[in-house]
């Protein structure tokens, strides 16, 4: 009876296409494909004969080769208690409208869709051809827009954009690490961060989840942060060694992208390629090693290290030497009573060291007496004019390091000789020489 009834209405169907030719529904001809949680629309008009008023609408899930029964029904426009949760439609009878939306599609929700026209006055129906739709599993990931961020620069906005089709609204959301504190402004298909943009978010990952709750369908989609800064040179190593020895500094700094830094020697020339040693791009720490074997008093000097980044460069100064020479004090030391005692104390150092050139012990200058003292950066002179006995004594030479820690000392014997003696020698003297003549 049921296939007879299916018949009877195909044969009313083609009756009255015969004798109208208005009876027409357009359709989806190819397969709806769709993704979970999203939407698919069955777009569908149609046109019936002048004297055919359509007082309903209604649209069917149901297997091709079986009649579909009102528990078929997904959508009908005149009862809304026959109407699934998950239908949305926008048919407009007088417009011949009969489109419709599925939210919030689930897997379950592929299969063949058929569409009913009713009429009230005389119960006449017909059923056209069927829509098939395809529910596969979510793939499409949200837009992520990433402005370019600068380390103090105004605070930048990332905007996650979810461009799926439906009606439904989904829910945007941000996952963020804990060094970031999003205010997130949520609208039907964006969602906003505001950030400060600063070295110690350089590597963050940011992640955007669109999720809908009632099928339990989401995606999502990250991007890590990079941040555009650099911080301070920085020079590690130790500075002072023994001549002899070897000479490793390092200047360092911390930027993205990696710095390219340089040696500079005290004659602001560039080093070598083979003294500079190397940049890891791994960890955007660029780094350039200073090594020198065998140092020598002459490579002492200041130097430099120089690092650029885009647009903008520093440097850092960085003094070498090696430990403090042994002074040199040089002058007679043994000079004639009323004569001038002249020392001078040297010492080769970078940079030059403060010397003093003093008498050891306690010194209580006389009356009469005239020193004088000279002192210039690495080099000290003490002159006493008119000595006496009294000068006789041990003098000291005192270096003192201008930038570190370090002294170190010399010392010679000083010896006034008087007159009297001396004249007594020279009398001897004489006297040999005539015994020897004779």
């Amino acid at each position: 009876m049921l296939v007879f009834e299916d018949h009877l209405d195909l044969l009313l169907l083609l009756l009255l296409l015969f004798q109208t030719k208005s009876f027409c529904v357009k359709l989806n001809k190819d397969v709806i494909t769709a993704e979970t949680g999203l939407c698919a629309v069955i777009h569908c008009s149609f046109s019936t004969p002048s004297d055919f008023y359509p007082s309903s609408l209604a649209w069917f899930k149901c297997e091709p080769g079986r009649r579909c029964t009102d528990s078929d029904i997904m959508f009908h426009s005149k009862n809304k208690n026959k109407i699934q949760s998950s239908f949305l439609g926008r048919p407009d009878l007088s417009q011949r409208n009969c489109s419709i939306i599925i939210n919030d599609l689930q897997l379950s929700d592929s299969g063949t869709y058929h569409f009913r026209v009713n009429r009230d006055n005389d119960g006449f129906s017909f059923t056209f051809s069927r829509a098939t739709v395809s529910v596969k599993a979510l793939q499409q990931k949200p837009t992520v827009q990433t402005p370019a961020l600068t380390e103090g620069q105004h605070s930048p906005t990332f905007t996650w954009t979810w461009r799926g089709a439906g009606d439904a609204p989904p829910n945007v959301t941000t996952a963020t690490t804990d060094r970031l504190t999003p205010v997130d402004h949520r609208h039907r298909h964006s969602s906003t961060l505001w950030l400060t943009a600063s070295a110690e978010l350089h590597g963050a990952e940011l992640s955007c989840t669109v999720s809908y709750k009632p099928s339990s369908s989401s995606t999502q989609d990250s991007v890590r942060i990079n941040v555009t800064y650099v911080k301070d040179l920085e020079v590690s190593g130790d500075t002072v060694v023994k001549e002899g020895d070897s000479l490793n500094v390092t200047c360092s700094v911390d930027s993205f992208p990696p710095s390219r830094l340089m040696w500079f020697g005290p004659n602001k020339t560039r080093l070598n390629v083979s003294e500079t040693t190397e940049s890891s791009c791994q960890t955007d720490l660029g780094s350039a090693s200073l090594l020198i074997h065998n140092v020598t008093q002459a490579q002492s000097g200041q130097y430099m290290c120089e690092g650029l980044h885009l647009n903008s460069s520093q440097t850092r100064d960085s003094v070498f030497f090696p430990d403090l020479r042994k002074p040199v004090l040089v002058g007679h030391t043994s000079v004639e009573e009323g004569s001038a005692l002249n020392l001078t104390c040297t010492v080769d150092s970078f940079p030059p060291s403060n010397v003093t050139v003093r008498k050891s012990g306690l010194e209580v200058t006389k009356r009469n007496e005239t020193r004088s003292y000279k002192t210039d950066p690495g080099s000290a002179s003490l002159v006493i004019m008119n000595v006496t006995p009294e000068n006789t004594g041990i003098y000291e030479c005192t270096v003192q390091h201008e930038l570190k820690n370090q002294t170190t000392h010399t010392h010679t014997h000083v010896e006034v000789l008087c007159k009297k003696a001396l004249y007594k020698t020279d009398a001897l003297l004489l006297l040999l020489l005539l015994l020897l003549l004779l």
